[in-house]
C-alpha cells in the first residue's frame, strides 16, 4: 500500500468510524445512514486486492482501539460490503 493509499484507508475508517460513534445530537442518524451508503458505493469499484488491504487495515486498528472501536471495526467490512 502507498503512502498515499495508506493515508486515504484511514481517512476512510476513522470517518466511518465517527460515523458510528456519533451522538444523533451531532449527526442525523438517517443522514449518518446515508453517508455510510455513499461510501460503501464507492469502495464497490476496488479492486478484490484492494477491498483485502482495507479489511486488513481495520483489523490492524482494532488491536489498539477502544472496546466499543474494535467491535464496530470488526464489524466494518460487513457493513461495507467489502468482506471477502
Amino acid at each position: 500500500m502507498t503512502a498515499l493509499e495508506a493515508t486515504l484507508a484511514q481517512t476512510i475508517i476513522c470517518t466511518v468510524l465517527s460515523l458510528e460513534l456519533a451522538d444523533e445530537t451531532l449527526i442525523s442518524p438517517d443522514y449518518s445512514v446515508c453517508l455510510m451508503e455513499s461510501i460503501a458505493a464507492e469502495l464497490e469499484a476496488l479492486s478484490r486486492e484492494q477491498k483485502v488491504l482495507l479489511c486488513e487495515r481495520m483489523q490492524e486498528m482494532s488491536t489498539t482501539a477502544r472496546a466499543d472501536e474494535a467491535r464496530i471495526l470488526s464489524e466494518l467490512p460487513a457493513s461495507l460490503g467489502i468482506a471477502s
